[in-house]
């Protein structure tokens, strides 16, 4: 196995998925069939298929998915099966998976050359291949579903060793770069995470579950993606939440806010109100990208009035938070505050409180409920917060037993989840969440900001700097992204000659007598990548809309065949009872139902049938077909 195995495979899992494979057990099929035809074996169990697919492709994937898929190819008479073991049939057909795999190859080889290549012109820091391609594994594991217990694990990625703290700052500045001037390389990553995100069906032993919808969840979001989504937090992380909304309501799933989340939301807004033209106010996120975005004071107070319309347009509802009045259902609220504590470090006292009114909040709603599945927890709660999200798994585990689904997850894992459902009705989700992480990562973190922020004010303090300086080294619109190129993040490689650097790079951009001309060259490039993103986005917005009206279709067409077999059902038990005229009515109803009941159980237990299962199945074929086709003759 090379060092780019396990990141070719995930990039022949997109293929897969282009190629409109009817879902993940076909997945998962060429990596079946290759490895059975390397090796031939005698007979074959899913221990073995899943040991293999780690060796030649590098990717850890449970014993259950292996199962089914070997039961695949049993019905497609491609194996023989004998007291639960496989083997080959004499026909079974080659693979010609090397060619795909090659090629693709070659795209993982160039992604990994560009990243040495940029790490060493921008950091001056020499990666070998083998570096290069753990440090990209390693920021490929933030897209791995957490903190749900239907997954066995959160990724198929095999461990790689930990690296440098700076060496995911250097990857994230490297897609931001990818991502604005370089489109073609920049669509060789996002095919990569695409892979990722689809290997995370893999590690779920419930595949099947994935086709249900969130009929009867509602998803309370947490704060800062309120925030994010009254564009508060970037045009980035808007984007990709904005997007993770609209297939969260497209699979009907409900979306609203906690009362107690809406005042903490205000008491934010009202903060940014106070603060947003005191020039001493600059170390809160929102101010900044409230000034970065020419927000005014009035702009605030409008968005006040207007917030519960503001909630209505983004398709949300308020509700009250629950009484806990009824003790049956309240948590240990001691050992949760632990838990979280150990976890995450709040600047803000109030927003641990709020954090756990919304905990107690999910299990009141769930009314002593333990589900095992995402599709049936009743109410779960969305955060941005990963560390909070792991410290409610932590609490689920210690107070409720293995088998209850966590009350927290974050919006990746949801999203995630969501977009596994319906890949094609959300063709630009894994792009907006690969943007949002990356750009989130060229962020300072919290205390490094505020060391640099004491730093300068000490300086001044001292007379060690102007008054000007210091402005300007608040003010300026270079001054976070030099201070994580300087440090990459550390507050190990943060010192005073870290301040005077940056104050002297603030300057040259200031008085850079170049800069209008690099504006000028640049005006082409942006021209051309802002038509290739229009582009991409027009391609993308139809894509969506035909695959919703498949699925519009596929839902009342088999709403119509649901009705017959109800219909073919009912006059087979009833039909011929109603021949029989010595019985009376009363009597006929009772013996028809329980001929009923056995007709249904007869069939459930000799095929599997529910009338749910055949509209879940004849929907989604009907929705893969008509919409391959529409696309198809769409161009």
């Amino acid at each position: 196995m090379s060092d780019t195995t396990t990141l070719t495979s995930l990039a022949m899992l997109k293929v897969n998925l282009d190629e409109r494979n009817q879902d993940y057990f076909d997945y998962l099929v060429p990596f079946v069939k290759h490895v059975l035809t390397e090796r031939k074996p005698q007979s074959v169990t899913e221990a073995d298929v899943s040991q293999w697919i780690l060796e030649d492709f590098g990717l850890q994937i449970p014993q259950r998915p292996a199962q089914l898929v070997l039961r695949r190819l049993a019905k497609r008479s491609l194996l023989t099966r004998v007291n639960g073991t496989f083997s080959l049939a004499e026909d079974f057909p080659p693979t010609n998976i090397e060619q795909r795999r090659a090629e693709l190859h070659r795209h993982i080889e160039a992604v990994l050359h560009a990243l040495k290549a940029y790490a060493q012109d921008h950091f001056t820091m020499t990666w070998s291949d083998k570096e290069a391609n753990d440090v990209m594994l390693g920021f490929l594991s933030k897209f791995s579903v957490e903190c749900l217990k239907t997954y066995i694990w959160s990724t198929t990625l095999p461990p790689t060793p930990n690296r440098k703290h700076g060496d995911q700052y250097v990857v994230s500045s490297f897609i931001k770069e990818a991502h604005q001037t370089n489109p073609p390389l920049f669509e060789s990553i996002i095919a990569v995470v695409k892979g990722q995100m689809l290997a995370n069906a893999l590690t779920c032993p419930d595949l099947e579950s994935l086709q249900k919808k969130f009929k009867n969840v509602t998803f309370y979001f947490d704060t800062p993606l309120i925030l994010r989504l009254l564009r508060l937090q970037g045009d980035d992380e808007y984007e990709a939440t904005r997007e993770l909304v609209e297939l969260l309501l497209h699979l009907d799933g409900k979306i609203a806010i906690f009362e107690h989340t809406t005042r903490e939301v205000q008491n934010v807004l009202k903060f940014c109100l106070q603060n947003i033209e005191d020039p001493q106010a600059w170390n809160a996120r929102i101010i900044i990208e409230a000034r970065r975005a020419g927000s005014k004071k009035s702009d605030l107070i409008e968005l006040l009035d207007q917030l519960g319309k503001r909630y209505e347009k983004l398709g949300m509802v308020e509700e009250e938070t629950p009484d806990y009045q009824d003790y049956e259902f309240q948590i240990d609220e001691d050992l949760l505050e632990s838990d979280i504590d150990e976890e995450v470090e709040y600047r803000n006292p109030k927003a641990k409180l709020n954090d756990i009114n919304s905990v107690r909040s999910i299990y009141a709603l769930r009314r002593g409920q333990k589900p095992n599945r995402l599709e049936d927890a009743r109410a779960v709660f969305v955060t941005s917060n990963s560390a909070f999200s792991k410290a409610t798994y932590k609490f689920a585990k210690e107070s409720e037993g293995f088998g209850d689904l966590s009350s927290v997850i974050t919006d990746f894992s949801l999203a995630n989840v969501a977009w596994l459902k319906a890949p094609l009705g959300a063709p630009d989700l894994p792009k907006r969440e690969l943007i949002s992480i990356a750009y989130a990562a060229l962020q300072p973190p919290l205390e490094l900001w505020s060391l640099y922020v004491r730093k300068t004010d000490e300086l001044k303090a001292r007379g060690d700097i102007s008054p000007e300086d210091h402005e300007l080294l608040r003010l300026s619109p270079v001054v976070r992204a030099e201070l994580m190129n300087l440090t990459l993040g550390s507050t190990q490689d943060f010192s005073a000659a870290t301040v005077s650097e940056i104050l002297s790079r603030a300057k040259q951009e200031l008085v850079s007598e170049k800069q209008e001309e690099l504006d000028l060259m640049t005006i082409s490039n942006e021209q051309t990548n802002f038509e290739l993103d229009s582009l991409a986005k027009k391609h993308s917005d139809m894509v969506k809309r035909w695959y919703w009206f498949s699925d519009t279709v596929g839902g009342v067409c088999a709403r119509v065949v649901e009705v017959l077999l109800a219909l073919v059902i009912l006059v087979s038990a009833f039909g011929p009872l109603l021949l029989i005229q010595r019985l009376n009515i009363p009597l006929k109803i009772i013996l028809a139902f329980i001929v009923l009941g056995g007709i249904l159980q007869f069939l459930s237990v000799w095929r599997g049938f529910t009338i749910a299962l055949i509209h879940q199945k004849l929907r989604t074929a009907i929705r893969e077909r008509l919409c391959t086709k529409l696309l198809k003759n769409s161009g």
